[in-house]
């Protein structure tokens, strides 16, 4: 389900060496990979922009790293889906063993699944087995392969579950990009007749929560804009970072601008309409 992908900044792998805490790679893992993050939005856009927070989790192997990963729809009051993973050093070089765990409200684990992890120069990959990732019994019994890819930026999460009695997939497949949440602030401005009117407080997440344009007397330009992570098609397009400028009573498009995820910049320069923002 999901691509190998291209290094940007796990360490070069080596082969581990017994010692009080954890290996290089696994300390790189552990400063890189904490953070907010934000689905991106594909062109079908079946899937709701998810929210996923990663956290460190301390754990009792001295010589292992632990995480609490949070998802949750950003525009909805779902419930949060919270999981913990668990990585060691493997017992061959550029291998990582794991486990994968849904959490309960408390906090705990009620089942775990076992994940086995490959750590080279294009990031670390890692899957369950779904023979031993299984629930339920008899015809019922499902296999769930969990899949995690990160490449020291870009953390991408793929489910598959599949009936073990014949192989045959349950359900539709979920592959969720996540980038970085950025910030950025700026400014926007409309002109009207022979000046312009400009909002100086701009500030937006590329979250799909519009914000409206507001000048200094708190009077509306007219406009909202919105930021987003956004890929024409699943499959073959780059990801890319989308400014959208739109009327703020029918929600008419105005203008669009694209960028790559990682722009500091981003902006639209119209004749009677601009926007700059910039990353904070």
């Amino acid at each position: 389900m999901i691509a190998v992908l291209a290094l940007a900044g796990c360490a070069a792998p080596g082969r581990e060496t017994p010692g009080a805490g954890p290996s290089p790679q696994l300390q790189e893992i552990a400063r890189a990979l904490p953070g907010r993050y934000l689905s991106v939005t594909d062109a079908d856009g079946h899937t709701a922009v998810q929210q996923l927070t990663v956290r460190p989790q301390s754990v009792s192997e001295s010589q292992s790293i632990g995480f609490v990963l949070s998802q949750r729809a950003t525009a909805s009051n779902d419930a949060t889906r919270r999981f913990g993973l668990v990585l060691r050093p493997g017992a061959v070089a550029n291998r990582l063993e794991g486990e994968f765990a849904p959490l309960g409200a408390d906090g705990r684990a009620s089942n775990s699944c076992d994940m086995q992890f490959q750590l080279n120069d294009r990031g670390l990959v890692g899957e369950t087995d779904p023979a031993r990732c299984r629930f339920g019994e008899g015809e019922n019994a499902t296999g769930l392969l969990k899949e995690l890819a990160f490449d020291g930026r870009r953390l991408v999460i793929g489910e598959r579950l599949l009936y073990l009695e014949d192989g045959r997939t349950r359900g539709r497949d979920e592959v969720l990009t996540f980038l970085p949440a950025a910030r950025f602030t700026g400014w926007a401005g409309i002109r009207e007749g022979g000046s312009w009117r400009v909002a100086n407080s701009l500030a937006l997440e590329p979250d799909r929560a519009a914000v409206e344009a507001n000048d200094a007397s708190e009077m509306s330009l007219g406009f909202a804009i919105d930021l987003q992570y956004y890929r024409m098609d699943r499959d073959d397009q780059p990801v890319l970072l989308r400014l959208t400028v739109r009327d703020a009573e029918d929600g008419e498009v105005l203008g669009q601008a694209w960028s790559d995820p990682g722009a500091e910049r981003i902006g639209l320069a119209l004749p009677e309409l601009q926007v700059g923002l910039e990353r904070r």
